[in-house]
């Protein structure tokens, strides 16, 4: 079953260094994690501040996509959860035909807010409702090692090494 779901607020998660969105369900309470990049979590911030902005999804490959199949979105789906990642895919309606486009989450998330598509998870992915009063806590993305020192490298700020003066 596929819930519709919206977002909630933007995260550190991992000790303060994994960009993430929070999702939550459409009228309900349970919420739930995808981690992002930093440049990804920027644009998709910057596209909930500028919904309907003319242009603003113009050079973005996913709206590329759409254009040249001649196809508008339906619906963006996270549909599966493989390994510690979160598979989504885009619902495009062409000619009366749905074609699903696989694509990073962020992208997804990114062209549901800019082309004004609903965006749904599928329950059993999503959404872990294991807590006594009904309340919903979110699905744990636990980094392998490698993504935890991609991630620490991605975020570390060579300014602090100082700088190098080669003699």
């Amino acid at each position: 079953m596929f819930i519709p779901i919206e977002i909630n607020s933007f995260a550190l998660i991992g000790n303060n260094t994994i960009p993430a969105i929070i999702f939550r369900e459409c009228g309900g309470k349970r919420t739930f994690v995808v981690p992002v990049d930093a440049y990804e979590a920027s644009a998709i911030a910057l596209a909930t501040l500028t919904k309907g902005t003319a242009g603003a999804i113009e050079n973005h490959s996913a709206s590329i996509l759409i254009r040249q199949l001649g196809a508008t979105l339906e619906k963006t789906v996270f549909f599966a959860c493989e390994g510690q990642k979160i598979k989504a895919g885009l619902h495009l309606l062409q000619q009366k035909k749905t074609i699903v486009v696989h694509c990073k989450p962020s992208d997804a998330i990114l062209c549901a807010l800019l082309l004004g598509a609903p965006m749904l998870a599928k329950e059993d992915v999503a959404f872990q409702d294991d807590s006594e009063d009904g309340g919903t806590v979110c699905k744990k993305m636990v980094l392998s090692e490698g993504e935890k020192i991609r991630q620490t490298i991605y975020n570390t700020d060579t300014t602090e090494f100082g700088r190098f003066y080669p003699e």
